[in-house]
């Protein structure tokens, strides 16, 4: 088993010292919660469980203490005794705490807020859980605030974007720089949102949708300062459509599956499924082809319904 441990500068002089821990920086991630043991009698064993997802990192301030690591192939016992080091603790290690000193204090920094369903905490279902094929966790930046534990397999959120605690992302997505999710959203599997998308309450985006970047969405037909409404209007991007860069989609329109909305249109009405809008206000020019394993494949104007002297030649 590969042990990592964290190293930390100590800077400090004839008044004493002092290690700064910043997240992202020291550690390899952005900590949302910090909790720390004191206390704990010598002969209390601690611990005794692995998370799915959460990665922490141990840090005895104080004493030292022995912890056991275990990823199910085999075991190793370490002691932490060091004021500027951590040990990395992964997703997936069962680890146990034992052999505290009488001033030891353990403080720990976990990359996400307190889940109990992240939790195992039986050893058997922990070598049952090993043996299931192994999940592909999300990929959050550093300086991304994901407030949500509600983040799908495989999802890569990118730098400066905020996800509020109440989205729900799906597995797979693509969450580019600066982007802003809300609370009352839920986002499906293999989604893209490219630069400067802010995605607001009541809305639902389904699978396989594409925005692009800098697409605006209003869910607020008569918006005022400081006057929420009593119920936001959806917005509802359908499977597989995709919304060109600079679009604008008004209050309670629905875009329809595999829709193709052009570039800086105005969408003031429903987009039919399949259907190519452009223009301000959005009007249709033509339709996606009709069999699903041809809409990525083929020219987004194979079946143009215009003249073909029309200039709104520009879809995404």
């Amino acid at each position: 088993m590969d042990i990592k441990w964290l190293d930390f500068q100590v800077r400090g002089d004839d008044r004493g010292q002092l290690i700064a821990i910043e997240t992202g920086r020291q550690v390899p991630f952005q900590f949302k919660r910090t909790y720390y043991l004191y206390g704990t009698l010598l002969n209390v064993r601690r611990g005794m469980h692995a998370h799915h997802r959460l990665r922490q990192a141990a840090i005895c301030v104080s004493g030292s203490l022995t912890m056991t690591l275990d990823d199910g192939a085999s075991k190793v016992d370490v002691v932490l005794d060091r004021r500027d080091r951590a040990l990395l603790i992964e997703p997936m290690i069962w680890h146990e705490m034992t052999h505290f000193s009488p001033d030891c204090v353990l403080l720990v920094l976990a990359d996400e807020f307190y889940d109990e369903a992240d939790y195992i905490r039986s050893y058997p279902a922990f070598l049952a859980a090993l043996k299931q094929p192994a999940r592909r966790l999300p990929i959050i930046h550093p300086r991304a605030d994901v407030q949500t534990s509600h983040v799908g397999d495989g999802t890569t959120i990118w730098q400066d974007t905020i996800v509020l605690k109440g989205a729900r992302i799906g597995a797979d997505c693509n969450l580019n720089a600066h982007c802003f999710v809300e609370n009352d959203v839920v986002i499906g599997d293999r989604v893209t949102l490219k630069c400067g998308v802010y995605v607001w309450d009541a809305m639902r985006i389904a699978d396989d949708v594409f925005v692009g970047p800098n697409v605006t969405f209003c869910n607020d037909r008569m918006p005022r300062s400081k006057k929420r409404p009593e119920k936001f209007v959806p917005v509802i991007l359908e499977k597989g459509c995709s919304i060109g860069a600079g679009a604008i989609i008004l209050p309670g329109v629905t875009v329809g599956e595999n829709a193709m909305v052009g570039a800086g249109a105005v969408v003031t009405r429903d987009v039919k499924p399949f259907e190519i809008v452009v223009g301000n206000p959005a009007a249709p020019i033509g339709e996606m082809p009709g069999d699903q394993e041809t809409v990525f494949g083929a020219s987004p104007l194979a079946h143009r319904t215009i003249n073909e002297t029309d200039d709104r030649d520009s879809v995404s």
